[in-house]
């Protein structure tokens, strides 16, 4: 009894061979002189696994510089169960911790009483439930302490000189340490940027519509880094609120009886602030609207090239282009434009595929491939 009504037993079974099935049940009888007894649990089947291998590894995080502090994460597992995991250094050796629910062990190493530039290597050793231990990682290589007494640097992506609706800015931020955040200083107020997946991409959009036409403000980007360094990353940016109009262009090179592919090509006129993105919306026989990006190829010239060897001949497609820019405007730039899909030589309801393909298609052709 180890109290709080919990019992246990611990039974060797190191006799046994491998593979050899036990069977168990836990039977109970109170204190009282009747003894009652009572059978409590159903019958357990176990097999006796003779586990002879240490537990296998890898690194997940396994860091070559460091400043104050060094983690390091693995994946770590065994059969039998890992018992425990010790990190091997040239600086000491640390117990590593299992993080919950997973297979992944972690520890963090402090390194703030080491001099600068100092190296060491690490690997990792783990033992299983039986005993079984061993080296289970390769060696880490030389890790160097630095002490980065520096802010991050960065530079532009996106620096629009001209806002209407919105300024959209983005910036490319780097830091030995780790970038822990980055603020957007402009005239008209100072905005967090926020980081793009774990990219090195941070990035913020300014309402500005609300401003007057020839507005004019600055703006610039301060860091800040994990080991409390922070700076202005960014050169002055000189803005202008004078777009407030969506890019302005035009369907070319439309294809009426399109066959096997539907080519979608659009161009612009110059936008004050720059085309930042163009959709084409369409619309396959009796389907619903869809939405697909298209690509800045070359210049003003943008496109999109659709799969329609599945869409049967005499298939009406709809479609126009939807485009922003940089400046936050955005609408609809051109008239819906119908097609027909025309497969030369086939009959009404033949997929386009089938004559191409000289293959036997059965059931009632789909609008699209996979309805």
């Amino acid at each position: 009894n180890t109290g709080n009504d919990t019992w246990e037993t611990s039974i060797n079974v190191n006799q046994y061979p491998n593979g050899t099935v036990l069977n168990f049940m836990i039977r109970a009888w109170d204190a009282s002189v009747n003894n009652n007894t009572a059978q409590l649990t159903g019958t357990h089947t176990v097999t006796v696994v003779k586990d002879t291998e240490p537990p296998t590894g890898h690194y997940i995080s396994a860091p070559t510089m460091v400043d104050s502090s060094l983690t390091v994460r693995a994946g770590i597992t065994d059969p039998s169960g890992v018992a425990k995991a010790t990190l091997y250094s040239t600086i000491g050796t640390y117990e590593m911790s299992r993080e919950e629910g997973i297979d992944i062990w972690s520890v963090t190493v402090e390194t703030d009483h080491i001099a600068t530039n100092t190296t060491f290597t690490y690997n990792i050793h783990a033992s299983d439930v039986w005993g079984n231990s061993g080296q289970i990682t390769g060696s880490s290589g030389p890790v160097t302490v630095i002490r980065d007494t520096t802010p991050p640097t960065g530079y532009y992506i996106t620096a629009p000189g001209v806002a209407g609706a919105s300024l959209g800015i983005s910036a490319h931020i780097e830091d030995p340490s780790g970038v822990a955040g980055a603020t957007l200083h402009s005239g008209i107020g100072t905005y967090e940027m926020v980081q793009e997946g774990t990219s090195e991409t941070w990035s913020v959009t300014v309402e500005t519509g609300h401003l007057a036409l020839g507005t004019t403000f600055n703006y610039n980007i301060h860091a800040r880094d994990g080991g409390g360094n922070s700076g202005q990353v960014t050169g002055n940016q000189p803005v202008t609120v004078d777009d407030r109009e969506p890019p302005k262009g035009g369907l070319v090179n439309v294809n009426p009886n399109p066959y096997n592919n539907l080519v979608i090509q659009a161009e612009f006129d110059p936008d004050l602030s720059g085309v930042a993105w163009v959709q084409a919306k369409y619309k396959i026989g009796n389907g619903g609207w869809q939405t697909k990006n298209m690509l800045n190829l070359y210049s003003n010239h943008w496109e999109l090239n659709m799969d329609i060897r599945y869409v049967p001949h005499g298939t009406r497609i709809e479609y126009y282009v939807f485009a922003g820019d940089l400046a936050g405007n955005s609408a609809q730039t051109t008239g819906i434009q119908p097609v027909d899909v025309t497969c030369p030589g086939v009959a009404l309801t033949t997929w386009c595929a089938e004559y191409y393909n000289n293959t036997t298609l059965t059931g009632t052709p789909a609008y699209s491939k996979g309805e």
